[in-house]
């Protein structure tokens, strides 16, 4: 969308095709994703964001939004970048109909410094914000924000009247969700987060009980590869690897920052090298406080499973994890590894060269790589991490 494009307004028909969505997700009848998509369509947006807290004890209710939104990212969010993020603030201070736009309340010059923008928000495409309270009472506080990227503008005044129509209809239907809610069993919102991954994903306690998992995680135990559950325990078939798996655990358990040298037993290879059917395992810490409990009161920890594939298949979050990367460092760094030039990742990313060779910076400190080609070999050889202990440790170099 063109910067200095009028909105055209969303016609009746398509309007009340929304709000029919709405209620239809209140009820129970169709997911909330199903209304979020409908708007981000007949507003031309990125995504839709609606997020509900619990004022009592902090908790995150939930966290739902259109396709737009990336599950890896959300989860990115619930385990950290929540509490960088600059948008709370003014958007918890908002009374009755009010709504707050990122690019009102924050200067371009603010936004280039943001680690929350820099880092995250710009990466998975959240640039432009404009957030509204639909439920504020003394239980419950939901939030909905609707978004696009840095390449599209901002929402006008326009827009945003028809947007306020809309929330009148939000703030009536989330009414009946909460009142419907308090009758059924409570979901940890991480859980929906954790249900979108592509990754088998086994959300674990200290004695490597399954708390959770996905579809993705359901699908690898029935294959009987690699992986199985014991007495409600995660157990990988070669012990050795158990014993790393029961490592990484402990240390995403304990809560603390991990140094340069413990990141890098924070992920291992799962079966034989040089065959199909392995898997690289990594993991997240999911304790209750850092996480707005979205996972439980009990610390915990999730462990992913990525299948190994081509290097061009390699998700940028996967090598933002394993390289201990930002999310906006892991684009570029598996932009480069895909054969594009600095100055093409800042035309597609609409972000400035200078931002992307500052990125680029950071990224050779990580790895302690000092060379473009020593880093695009870095990145291909995520997809061929040996086994520890099969006969030479070929971890990524940031790794020891």
């Amino acid at each position: 969308m063109d910067r200095t494009e009028l909105s055209q307004p969303v016609d009746e028909p398509t309007f009340d095709d929304c709000i029919r969505r709405i209620y239809r997700a209140a009820a129970g009848h169709a997911p909330w994703s199903d209304a979020a998509d409908a708007i981000t369509a007949a507003f031309d947006l990125f995504c839709v964001h609606i997020i509900g807290v619990d004022k009592r004890d902090g908790r995150l209710m939930f966290s739902w939004g259109s396709s737009g939104l990336s599950a890896q990212g959300e989860l990115l969010y619930i385990t950290g970048y929540h509490e960088k993020n600059p948008r709370l603030g003014p958007a918890m201070a908002l009374r009755d109909d009010q709504w707050v736009h990122d690019h009102l309340q924050f200067s371009d010059h603010y936004v280039a410094h943001s680690p929350f923008f820099q880092e995250y928000a710009i990466p998975y495409g959240y640039r432009y914000l404009s957030g509204t309270k639909i439920v504020d009472d003394d239980r419950h506080v939901v939030l909905l924000g609707v978004i696009r990227t840095n390449h599209a503008r901002p929402l006008d005044g326009a827009e945003i009247a028809q947007l306020s129509r809309l929330r009148r209809h939000f703030v009536e239907a989330m009414q009946i969700y909460l009142r419907l809610r308090h009758t059924a069993d409570r979901v940890a919102a991480g859980h929906t987060v954790l249900d979108a991954l592509p990754q088998a994903a086994f959300l674990v306690d200290g004695m490597q009980r399954v708390r959770y998992r996905n579809r993705a995680a359901d699908e690898l135990l029935a294959s009987g590869r690699l992986v199985s559950l014991q007495a409600r325990r995660l157990c990988l078939s070669q012990a050795a690897d158990h014993a790393r798996m029961v490592a990484l655990a402990s240390a995403l358990l304990r809560g603390d920052p991990l140094t340069r040298a413990e990141r890098g037993e924070t992920f291992l290879r799962v079966g034989e090298a040089g065959t199909t059917g392995s898997f690289l395992l990594f993991g997240l810490p999911a304790r209750p406080e850092p996480t707005m409990q979205a996972f439980g009161t009990d610390p915990l920890a999730v462990l992913l499973m990525h299948p190994i594939g081509l290097a061009e298949d390699i998700d940028p979050f996967v090598v933002g994890q394993v390289l201990g990367l930002t999310p906006a460092e892991a684009s570029v760094a598996t932009a480069l590894a895909q054969g594009e030039t600095p100055a093409q990742i800042s035309a597609q990313r609409g972000v400035s060269l200078h931002t992307i060779r500052s990125q680029l910076r950071a990224i050779y400190d990580k790895t302690r790589v000092t060379r473009q080609a020593d880093l695009v070999r870095l990145i291909v050889g995520i997809s061929r991490i040996e086994p520890w202990g099969s006969g030479g440790d070929q971890r990524p170099a940031m790794a020891g």
